[in-house]
């Protein structure tokens, strides 16, 4: 995928989709890189919050899990995207 950023496909789920493959193949450095991209695009941070949420609860880190998920469903309410905000309550 070299040159997709110069492509302008530089989007929330690109850097999602890459976050998963980079969890596939525990590439923990390729996931906090496509996690970094999330807070400066605060209409979409929610998303990254809860997939690193599912992460962490997959590795055994609930608490840790739960703090994500509340602060997902904080980031979704700030981004007035109010039905992600109500998913992450489930």
């Amino acid at each position: 995928m070299v040159g997709w950023s110069a492509r302008k496909l530089d989007d929330d789920v690109l850097h999602l989709e890459r976050y998963w493959l980079a969890f596939l193949h525990s590439d923990f450095q390729e996931m906090s890189a496509q996690a970094a991209w999330f807070p400066v695009h605060p209409e979409v941070e929610n998303e990254m919050l809860v997939v690193e949420a599912e992460t962490a609860a997959h590795s055994g880190h609930l608490n840790q899990a739960r703090e994500l998920t509340r602060r997902a469903v904080h980031s979704a309410m700030c981004a007035d995207n109010k039905p992600a905000a109500m998913v992450w309550t489930l």
